[in-house]
């Protein structure tokens, strides 16, 4: 696995919210990568994401173990996203003026040919293979319960004026249900995680084009980024390239 992952602020935000982590967990025969982003007022949102890709990523570091199952696998990251759930709400807890401070997170664990993906929010992950993107995780967001109730369509929730309304986030309520999803790795493909701050501005079929385009992960990385910020880079912008 190539990997590599960046950060920007963007063009309209006084404050990066955003926060990922890449690591090869050479003893536990294994790769995570995560993105989350922050939300609440003053510097909340950049504590939250912060605390939770900390949070999960030393979780992780301790439970995960070579050769584990898909279903251990996964109740490790569940650990590990709810651990960090209760650190959020802790925190907030402790400083008042947090309170309300929450996080999306979208988090990939590859181990041996396969990679189990956790989500919590609107942060997307992303298999390209044979020159076409597909989206693996799910949007907890009111547009997409929308798009699926059939009262809009995709192309209405791209411009629709409640596209940041997210339904579920770490920090939030005490009690918080994760998503989870399996890729079987197969020869040239990619993974893509990202926030909200790319997707909001570059297509899925730009997202494609510069990943299996580009001569490098960084380069692939940097290029969206630039497209995000040509476009006004109105929120800060995550992604996350693994080639495989």
């Amino acid at each position: 696995m190539r990997v590599y992952g960046l950060t920007d602020i963007g063009k309209a935000r006084a404050v990066n919210q955003d926060s990922f982590a890449i690591e090869v967990l050479e003893d536990a025969e294994a790769g995570v990568l995560l993105v989350c982003d922050g939300m609440g007022g003053a510097k909340g949102g950049e504590i939250a994401s912060s605390i939770a890709v900390k949070t999960i990523m030393d979780s992780l570091k301790l439970k995960l173990k070579p050769k584990m199952n898909k279903q251990n696998i996964r109740s490790a990251i569940d650990d590990a996203i709810k651990l960090a759930n209760k650190n959020i709400i802790s925190h907030a807890l402790e400083e008042r003026n947090l309170l309300g401070m929450g996080t999306t997170c979208v988090c990939a664990v590859v181990c041996d040919n396969h990679i189990t993906v956790a989500n919590v929010g609107d942060s997307r992950a992303y298999v390209v293979e044979n020159e076409k993107l597909r989206q693996v995780s799910d949007d907890h967001s009111l547009v997409n319960n929308l798009v699926k109730a059939g009262e809009i369509t995709p192309e209405e929730a791209l411009m629709h004026p409640k596209k940041n309304i997210i339904t579920r986030a770490l920090g939030v309520d005490e009690d918080v249900s994760v998503d989870y999803f399996n890729v079987e790795i197969d020869e040239n493909m990619y993974l893509v995680l990202c926030s909200d701050g790319l997707t909001n501005e570059v297509s899925d079929i730009e997202i494609c084009y510069e990943v299996v385009n580009s001569i490098t992960e960084k380069g692939a990385c940097e290029a969206l980024r630039d497209i995000a910020n040509k476009r006004g880079g109105h929120d800060n912008i995550t992604v996350v390239v693994a080639a495989f």
